[in-house]
């Protein structure tokens, strides 16, 4: 239970919700990024996959489905 002084309890309340958002959605959502670009970057470079364009783009928005 988190007891705030009455007078600062609206800025307490804004900083706890403003840190829930980044810690619940802005975090994750660069590490999914990061590692969503890692696949894509190993799989452009991937050679089986780079000759044929449709059929790396599938794979590259099967990829993104995944992630």
């Amino acid at each position: 239970i988190m007891a705030f002084p009455p007078e600062k309890y609206a800025q307490w309340s804004a900083g706890i919700a403003l840190m829930k958002n980044i810690l619940g959605f802005i975090i994750p959502l660069i590490f999914i990024a990061t590692c969503y670009f890692g696949i894509r970057k190993h799989l452009l470079k991937t050679n089986s996959y780079g000759k044929n364009r449709i059929t790396r783009d599938q794979v590259l928005k099967m990829a993104a489905a995944v992630v």
